[in-house]
């Protein structure tokens, strides 16, 4: 009968540190991956609200320029108003 060799101490502390340094890495991975799946789901949000933003302006685009819209704009923004209607601004506020 032949005896068994032994393995030496070296080869097993090789073997045990090699173990170590690759669930180290395998934990370290799974972490990096869970960090950017965040970032994906944050990522794939604001695509979502740019795209719903972007659908409204093109809806108003494609509504053209109306007599209201234009109305509009120029009475809340440019501080225009009708022939022979009187603006009045409330100081009492700023």
């Amino acid at each position: 009968m032949k005896k068994r060799q032994r393995v030496p101490g070296v080869v097993k502390f090789a073997l045990f540190c090699f173990a170590l340094y690759a669930t180290v890495s395998l934990v370290h991975l799974q972490l990096q991956i869970s960090d950017k799946s965040a970032q994906l789901e944050d990522l794939n949000a604001q695509i979502q609200s740019q795209t719903a933003k972007n659908s409204e302006i093109k809806d108003s685009l494609d509504q053209g320029a109306s007599d209201e819209n234009i109305a509009t704009i120029a009475r809340d923004k440019l501080g225009y108003a009708s022939p022979g209607e009187r603006v009045f601004v409330d100081a009492s506020s700023k």
